[in-house]
């Protein structure tokens, strides 16, 4: 009910932009962009279709912009785990700044879409601040992992190129960064990117990226686990039963080709544990969080690695 509520809020807020925008005459653009693509990778493979659609708006130098996806997924393999089922996710993100933006390269923000619009080139400038939040609802035994994270997203553009920042996190701080608050699952994302549009239809995208994900603690028992508690020092929790024990840390290089109909993005990187237990380690020991995750940190890393290729539609509105 929470979800339905929040995510009417902002498709209100986006139809009332619009409308405004029609009455005053604001500069605006709006698109509606249809995907179909395959990943294949040793954590994700699957086939997914996906809606996405992307408005920005411009008054005196004010720029607001906003999108809203959906997407359906055939899933052969999640989060390391081989599975057939299908799943359902939704991102709703905003952002607010200054500049002369009407474009719609702020869609590069989005962190369930790697293919951004066909538009024409623009000489204008963009630097805001955004929030947001996404979910995926996912078969079988990975149903636990449906959590829905929050999003706080940055981005700054000038002249068809864009850095864009975006953290996700399962944490809740009231409205605006609306996680579920569960702490496990795939709880912390960074990514760092850089867009530029070439001409009407080629774009380039760069970046690095890091995610941790960790299963469900036991909340039922102590947290004694000798596992990463630094000979005994530390508390640390004990897996829920019958839950599979998926810990991974992923830290990679990206980046994302785009013509007039299709794209291609590709990931490369490390799965480390010994570094998510350090990351998350910090954030409990320094915050004050809940005891650690047993990580098991005598692990050697491994390749991570992630390939997609897209192929898609777009329509777009000018004024």
């Amino acid at each position: 009910m929470k979800n339905c509520i929040s995510i009417t809020i902002y498709i209100s807020v986006l139809f009332s932009t619009v409308f405004f925008c029609r009455a005053q005459k604001i500069a605006h653009n709006e698109g509606l962009l249809l995907t179909t693509s395959i990943t294949l990778g040793n954590q994700n493979d699957w086939l997914k279709v996906g809606v996405f659609a992307f408005g920005a708006v411009n008054y005196k130098g004010i720029a607001a912009e906003g999108g809203i996806s959906v997407g359906l997924k055939q899933l052969f393999k999640r989060h390391t785990i081989n599975t057939r089922g299908i799943s359902k996710s939704y991102e709703v993100f905003g952002m607010l700044g200054g500049g002369q933006n009407d474009d719609l390269l702020g869609a590069s923000v989005s962190t369930q879409h790697h293919t951004i619009f066909r538009t024409p080139l623009q000489n204008k400038s963009f630097a805001g601040i955004g929030f947001g939040f996404e979910q995926e609802f996912l078969p079988h035994t990975l149903n636990k992992y449906a959590l829905k994270r929050g999003k706080f997203l940055l981005r700054f553009a000038n002249n068809n190129t864009n850095v864009h920042l975006a953290f996700l996190n399962d944490f809740k701080a009231g409205k605006l960064f609306y996680g579920e608050g569960t702490d496990y699952g795939e709880t912390g994302t960074l990514i760092i990117g850089v867009t530029q549009k070439r001409n009407d239809t080629e774009a380039f995208q760069v970046g690095y990226g890091i995610t941790l994900f960790t299963p469900p603690p036991n909340y039922s028992l102590s947290p004694r686990n000798p596992i990463n508690s630094d000979n005994g020092r530390k508390n640390v929790w004990y897996l829920a039963p019958d839950t599979p024990a998926i810990f991974y840390a992923n830290s990679y290089a990206y980046g994302s080709y785009q013509s007039n109909q299709y794209s291609l993005h590709s990931k490369l990187g490390k799965n480390s544990a010994k570094m998510g237990a350090n990351i998350q380690n910090k954030l409990h020991d320094g915050f004050g969080l809940n005891p650690r995750f047993p990580w098991d940190t005598t692990k050697k890393d491994r390749l991570y690695y992630e390939f997609a290729a897209s192929l898609f539609y777009n329509t777009v509105t000018y004024e």
